[in-house]
């Protein structure tokens, strides 16, 4: 008898000291996994800033001749004002992780916040040009306040870049170039260069510039148009796989109907007697001229 209670005495002390190592790291490793998620929940709670951000350059309006924008992946909206102000705001920045705190961010294309709203604005030779600059700028959307006389470019080809362009009520010459989105223009004279891979493109423009041609260029997607109906322009249409329809009084053979659809792939007319050139050119999508 008093052999089975030392054996069993034995059993319970080896049990319990092969058990508290084990113990030991299991709690140990609760403990890990509760400080990592504590520090997850600290940095998801620090990833968003709740209040949009607004900056204002510091630079004279006046002295800017062009505004470009590259490597900016956010949603983009250009809006031209009668002030000599250029303003930023960004919404829905996502700030940085409380373990970068008093670290200085890195961005892949080079260029350094110097703004608050994730992008760089740098003016040199009356070009001012603003560059995505941290990672939290990818999700966000711009407006971009400028004088409206200004010219403006915007670069839009990264593969990671699918949001769409706006720009509205402005004078001077826009250039857009996108991969996969779409783009918007109202209330503009032009001239216009655009050129869109994947993407359909509006434009509502309120009168035609006659110093500059304008081209508008197409893979996939519609172009829909709409000029004054006294615009003068030497106007060329191209469409490979898709249809052209217009309510213009253009001099070639139609359907009935409201929008005139024009049979063949390429079209050169003239609108009221000639002006500047215009062209229009879908590869893959229909063409929508209309006038107001």
């Amino acid at each position: 008898m008093k052999t089975i209670k030392q054996v069993l005495l034995i059993s319970i002390i080896l049990t319990g000291l092969f058990a508290y190592p084990v113990i030991a790291q299991e709690e140990k490793e609760h403990g890990r996994l509760q400080r990592i998620n504590e520090d997850n929940d600290e940095d998801d709670e620090d990833y968003v800033t709740p209040a949009p951000v607004q900056y204002k350059v510091p630079v004279n309006g006046s002295q800017i001749k062009k505004i470009v924008i590259k490597n900016l992946l956010a949603e983009i909206k250009i809006i031209g004002s009668q002030d000599n102000d250029i303003i930023i705001d960004a919404k829905g920045l996502e700030g940085v992780p409380q373990r970068a705190k008093g670290l200085k961010p890195l961005y892949g294309n080079g260029c350094m916040d110097n703004t608050g709203a994730g992008v760089a604005a740098n003016e040199s030779g009356g070009i001012l040009t603003i560059c995505g600059a941290s990672k939290g700028s990818e999700d966000a959307k711009y407006v971009f306040t400028v004088p409206k006389g200004v010219s403006i470019s915007i670069d839009y080809n990264s593969p990671f870049a699918n949001e769409d362009i706006e720009i509205k009520d402005m004078e001077g010459e826009v250039e857009v170039s996108t991969l996969n989105s779409s783009i918007k223009c109202l209330n503009v004279t032009g001239p216009l260069v655009l050129n869109s891979i994947s993407g359909d493109v509006d434009i509502n423009i309120s009168n035609l510039n006659q110093n500059s041609p304008t081209s508008i260029s197409l893979i996939s997607g519609d172009l829909d148009i709409t000029l004054p109906a006294t615009s003068n322009a030497n106007l060329e249409m191209n469409s490979l796989s898709g249809g052209v329809y217009t309510d213009f009084d253009i001099k070639v053979d139609s359907k009935e109907g409201n929008l005139k659809r024009i049979g063949g792939n390429n079209i050169e007319t003239k609108l009221n007697g000639g002006g500047v050139e215009l062209s229009l050119s879908c590869t893959s999508g229909n063409i929508y001229l209309r006038k107001k």
